[in-house]
């Protein structure tokens, strides 16, 4: 009996939640992203954005690295606001993010790299991590490719 009686509240939890959503999907204002605000009798849409991108001031010091460094992050920040103008953007509670954090390595004082650590968030169920790396050979100015590296 306190099975069936469970199971019957189950039931009817799923099926209230259920319409409710329903009528949340129809609501126009849900639908383009918005919240209702009976207070002022508007469909507010909200988008919060966080972007912080960072880089190794001795770059700039460094002419043949600067505009390679700068390219890079130009293109990931050029990329993310590209996403955003999207005009059927679902967008979610929370701020969508972008950051852009960086770690060094020396294999000697002359050859220097520089891993950037690319975090986005843009509403979807898991956040994004991709990393791109640079290497510089200072003495000679210029930036190594993997053939350099291993060969």
């Amino acid at each position: 009996m306190s099975r069936r009686l469970s199971m019957s509240v189950l039931i009817i939890m799923f099926l209230l939640g259920a319409r409710s959503v329903s009528a949340q999907s129809d609501d126009p204002c849900v639908q383009i992203g918005g919240v209702w605000s009976d207070e002022e009798g508007k469909c507010i849409q909200s988008l919060t954005l966080n972007v912080q991108l960072r880089q190794p001031l001795w770059i700039r010091d460094y002419e043949f690295a600067r505009p390679v460094v700068d390219d890079f992050l130009l293109s990931a920040r050029t990329n993310f606001a590209a996403a955003l103008l999207q005009p059927d953007l679902y967008t979610p509670p929370g701020p969508l993010e972008l950051d852009i954090d960086y770690a060094e390595y020396a294999f000697s004082p002359d050859i220097v790299s520089i891993e950037f650590i690319v975090y986005e968030y843009t509403g979807g169920a898991h956040p994004l991590t991709t990393y791109r790396t640079f290497t510089f050979d200072l003495a000679q100015g210029r930036v190594l490719s993997l053939v350099d590296l291993f060969l």
